[in-house]
């Protein structure tokens, strides 16, 4: 069940709780945030202890793991997403279960080399889809679900978004592993 929060907020200015600011990129950063992100990532999988970033600290909170799956899963989502708008369709966006994805595709089991890798394709995959979308395309929109509206421009806004978040996110919850 998806929660009730306006994501769209995140678009649009800085995120209350990390405190990104995804309106500070332009259009035009996109593939150099979206590489930075990847790279971010990357860097992050390869130095932390492989232990940790698959520990439960805290019920019904995400292992570092499950982040950075999440994140690889809805770098794929959103560019399919980005296609759909610059092909012209505006019907729904597809909801895109991620929690119930965590236990179906079994995040915490995921190898840790292979996420990463993934994490850096999507990235490109996303990247390449933004590729000749003509000034006037990145305000093409459509809806993701009742009354939260997206802009081209904002999809790839909310997943710069989403990686920044959830890297942090990750980290945090390896470190609480460590600590506990």
């Amino acid at each position: 069940m998806p929660d009730a929060r306006d994501w769209t907020t995140t678009t649009s200015g800085e995120c209350p709780d990390c405190g990104y600011d995804a309106s500070s990129i332009e259009t035009s950063g996109f593939d150099e945030a979206l590489e930075f992100e990847a790279g971010a990532w990357c860097h992050w999988l390869g130095s932390a202890d492989a232990f940790a970033l698959r520990s439960h600290t805290i019920e019904g909170v995400w292992s570092g793991i499950e982040y950075a799956c999440h994140v690889r899963d809805l770098l794929a989502v959103f560019a399919a997403r980005v296609d759909k708008l610059r092909e012209g369709e505006t019907d729904p966006l597809d909801w895109w279960d991620h929690e119930a994805a965590v236990t179906a595709d079994r995040y915490n089991e995921q190898p840790v080399d292979s996420v990463a890798d993934d994490i850096a394709n999507n990235a490109m995959i996303l990247s390449a889809a933004t590729i000749g979308v003509e000034a006037e395309m990145w305000e093409w929109s459509a809806e993701r679900r009742p009354g939260e509206v997206f802009t081209l421009a904002d999809l790839v806004r909310f997943a710069l978004h989403e990686s920044f978040h959830h890297r942090l996110d990750s980290v945090e919850a390896v470190g609480r592993s460590k600590n506990a």
